[in-house]
C-alpha cells in the first residue's frame, strides 16, 4: 500500500508543468506595439470592415546601462535613439524609470499569487501620453512556451481603471503581450492593442520563438497578411484578409501550446465559434495555401 501510494504522489508531480521565471533582457531586445481599430463601413459587418493602424511604438535596447539612485538599471529608447526611460529585473519583479524621472513604477510582479493585488504602470489608450498607476488583481497563473522549450510563468490580471477597466498577459522574459507598457482595454470599442512583435540578441520571442515578425505600418492599415476581430472576443471570432478564392487553415493554441480548435475555412465564410472556450490569452494561427503563415494573440471573454 505504501508503495502504491507512493507511485501515486509521484505521478501527480510529476504531471504538474513546471513555472520559469524567465529574467527581462538586459542586453539587446526589442519591442513593437501597434495600436488599431476598425470601423464598419457597410451593411455587412465582416466584408464591410477597415481596419486602421493609429499608432506604432518600437521600444529598443542597445546594451546601455544607467545607474538611477545608486541602483544599476538598462537603458530603453525609442528605435530612433531617443531616451524613454530605464528597466530593472530584480528577481523576477519588473520596475521602470521613465525619463525625467527618478522614481520606479512596477511593470510586473512575476512573484506575484492568485488573487494578490498589485499597483502596476501602464499607459492610457492615448498612445504613450498618459501614465497611470492602478490597482491590478492576478486572477490567472500559468506558463507558456513560446517555442523554445521553456515553460515561462505567465500572469493574467484584471483592473477597472480610472478610465478605462482592462486586462493584461504578462509572459516572463517578454512583458504584456497587448504591447509593453500597455494592456487591453475592455470597454474602449473597436479597438486592439498589441504586442505585434519582441526580440531578444536578434532572435524573435513573441508571438512565436524564431519566426519572421514581418512589418508593421501605418500607412498599409495591417500588422499581418490577415486581421481577427473582435479582440476580445466572446463567441465568434472573424479572420479577414486577402485570401482571394484560397481556403486558409486556421487553429488556435493556448498559451501552452494545446491546439484547440483547427479548420479549413473558405474567404466567404471566415469566422470561428469560440464561444465553449475558457476565458484566458489564446494564440490564432492562420496558414494559406502558399505555406505563408502568421499568429497572432486573442483574449476570450
Amino acid at each position: 500500500m505504501k508503495t502504491l501510494l507512493f507511485f501515486l504522489a509521484f505521478a501527480v508531480s510529476n504531471c504538474v508543468v513546471s513555472q520559469t521565471i524567465v529574467p527581462f533582457p538586459d542586453s539587446i531586445a526589442s519591442w513593437t506595439n501597434v495600436d488599431s481599430y476598425y470601423t464598419i463601413t457597410g451593411p455587412n459587418p465582416i466584408t464591410d470592415q477597415v481596419v486602421t493602424i493609429t499608432n506604432i511604438d518600437e521600444f529598443c535596447m542597445n546594451d546601455l546601462d544607467t545607474v538611477i539612485n545608486s541602483t544599476d538599471y538598462v537603458q530603453l529608447d525609442n528605435c530612433s535613439g531617443t531616451y524613454v526611460g530605464a528597466l530593472r529585473d530584480s528577481s523576477g519583479v519588473i520596475t521602470y524609470v521613465p525619463k525625467d524621472s527618478t522614481e520606479a513604477y512596477l511593470l510586473y510582479d512575476f512573484n506575484a499569487q492568485l488573487d494578490d493585488t498589485l499597483s502596476i504602470y501602464v499607459y492610457d489608450y492615448d498612445y504613450m501620453i498618459t501614465p497611470q498607476i492602478t490597482e491590478a488583481v492576478v486572477f490567472g497563473i500559468d506558463s507558456v512556451d513560446i517555442g523554445d522549450g521553456i515553460q515561462r510563468k505567465s500572469l493574467e490580471l484584471y483592473a477597472d481603471g480610472s478610465n478605462y477597466n482592462y486586462s493584461l498577459f504578462a509572459i516572463s522574459g517578454i512583458g504584456s503581450t497587448s504591447g509593453l507598457f500597455r494592456a487591453q482595454f475592455a470597454n474602449v470599442s473597436n479597438s486592439n492593442t498589441q504586442l505585434f512583435c519582441m526580440t531578444e540578441n536578434n532572435i524573435t520571442l513573441f508571438p512565436s520563438y524564431n519566426t519572421t515578425c514581418g512589418n508593421a505600418s501605418i500607412n498599409e492599415n495591417e500588422v499581418s497578411f490577415f486581421e481577427v476581430y473582435p479582440n476580445p472576443s466572446t463567441d465568434k471570432l472573424h479572420i479577414k484578409g486577402d485570401f482571394g478564392n484560397n481556403q486558409v487553415t486556421v487553429t488556435l493554441l493556448t498559451t501552452l501550446g494545446a491546439k484547440v480548435i483547427q479548420k479549413t475555412l473558405h474567404p466567404s465564410n471566415m469566422e470561428i465559434n469560440v464561444s465553449a472556450l475558457s476565458r484566458g490569452m489564446y494564440l490564432v494561427q492562420v496558414k494559406d495555401e502558399t505555406g505563408k503563415s502568421a499568429t497572432v494573440p486573442i483574449f476570450k471573454e
